[in-house]
């Protein structure tokens, strides 16, 4: 479909791509479906985009990803495709899958008119970190000094280890929404068919009020490692079972929300039910690991502020963002 391609391409160079208004405006066109209508249409969603006639050779020259015209079984299409000068081919981006695939110039001769639509605009960080390895290097280090860290607190890293991963998924969850995208959690957002973060997070269930559960999910995990901090500092040593408390409490209501509204549109979150399952360990924590009930009131305050302010913070940064 005409309307998708243009969004994956426009995906490539732009951080926030409204995947509705550029159908609606696209569709909308007098001249849709030719290809005044598809410049419009990437101008309109602020990438500035040319067209051009050219032969194959001269594609080598063009440094960023382009639109190839091509006619397929008397159908007129738009592919994306990219010149990789490290191996000197042409790569097609299947939008399935997400992957840049090799084409031979003998099978694209027979279907390309030579008609080109191209833009001198760089994409966003390569297309999204593209090397596995330097995620997981970077969690293995983040988990390695806090475990360190909480040592040296004399704090048990077992029962803090929900939080730093509630924190990392929730993380990933926030970035993937509203920052770039990473090629690892889209991977595992789509690795069957009936998986989709994006979907989830746009439903009436990724929202409570203006709030975004990306937000909320965040602010819960950063604020529960900023009160572990403080304890330390004021020395409170009860604050794991005031941060857990909360789990406990809202672990039944919550699980049953996200997973109802996931049955209901028919798609499942695999970053939300990640964050369910930290959520239920710490109220296993709760549960299971006798701990001291002083001062309980003195630390759900503690938690609260925070939280509050770190939530806020979110709000204003994705209001700020989307303006």
């Amino acid at each position: 479909m005409l309307s998708e391609t243009l969004i994956k391409y426009s995906s490539l160079f732009l951080n926030k791509v409204n995947k509705e208004s550029i159908r609606l405006f696209l569709e909308s066109s007098p001249q849709y479906p030719n290809l005044l209508s598809v410049v419009q249409t990437l101008q309109y969603a602020s990438l500035k985009v040319q067209v051009g006639q050219c032969d194959w050779d001269y594609l080598k020259n063009l440094k960023s990803p382009f639109l190839l015209h091509v006619k397929m079984k008397s159908q007129e299409r738009l592919i994306i495709s990219k010149w990789d000068n490290k191996f000197n081919v042409l790569k097609v981006f299947n939008t399935k899958n997400g992957i840049w695939e090799t084409t031979g110039r003998e099978c694209l001769d027979r279907l390309w008119n030579g008609v080109v639509i191209y833009t001198k605009a760089n994409t966003i960080r390569s297309y999204y970190l593209k090397d596995k390895m330097l995620l997981i290097l970077f969690i293995v280090i983040f988990v390695f000094i806090a475990n360190v860290i909480f040592k040296q607190w004399d704090i048990h890293f077992l029962y803090i280890l929900p939080v730093i991963i509630g924190l990392l998924v929730s993380l990933c969850t926030y970035w993937q929404s509203n920052i770039y995208k990473i090629n690892i959690v889209e991977k595992i957002c789509h690795s069957l068919s009936i998986t989709d973060c994006e979907a989830v997070k746009k439903s009436s269930s990724g929202f409570l009020k203006k709030l975004n559960m990306s937000s909320m999910a965040l602010s819960f995990f950063i604020s529960q490692l900023i009160c572990i901090v403080i304890s330390v500092v004021l020395d409170i040593n009860n604050i794991l079972y005031c941060l857990y408390i909360v789990p406990a409490i809202l672990f039944t209501p919550l699980t049953y929300y996200s997973v109802y509204n996931q049955i209901r549109i028919r798609k499942i979150c695999p970053l939300c039910l990640m964050i369910l399952i930290c959520v239920f360990a710490e109220a296993l924590v709760f549960i299971c690991v006798p701990m001291s009930t002083s001062k309980l009131l003195r630390g759900l305050i503690l938690w609260g502020l925070v939280n509050t302010c770190i939530l806020g913070i979110l709000y204003f940064y994705s209001h700020i963002h989307l303006t």
